[in-house]
């Protein structure tokens, strides 16, 4: 889980136990940051180019292959 998700998580908890959110909401909001957490990563992978999600030592080494002649 991303940091995001943990802050969220941690800031449901306080307002569950000051009594500002209800269990049933706060299970809501629970499952909302879980979810939208775990589809992060496959719509970043869809939507973002391939070129810009290759990380910075792989496109350094892909650089360093000789040239055909």
């Amino acid at each position: 889980m991303n940091t995001r998700g943990m802050v969220e998580l941690v800031a449901l908890n306080i307002g569950l136990d000051l009594g500002v959110i209800s269990p049933l909401v706060f299970t809501l909001l629970v499952l909302m940051a879980i979810i939208t957490t775990f589809m992060a990563t496959p719509i970043l992978e869809l939507f973002y180019p391939v070129g810009m999600r290759l990380s910075k030592n792989t496109r350094a080494f892909g650089e360093l292959r000789p040239q055909a002649a």
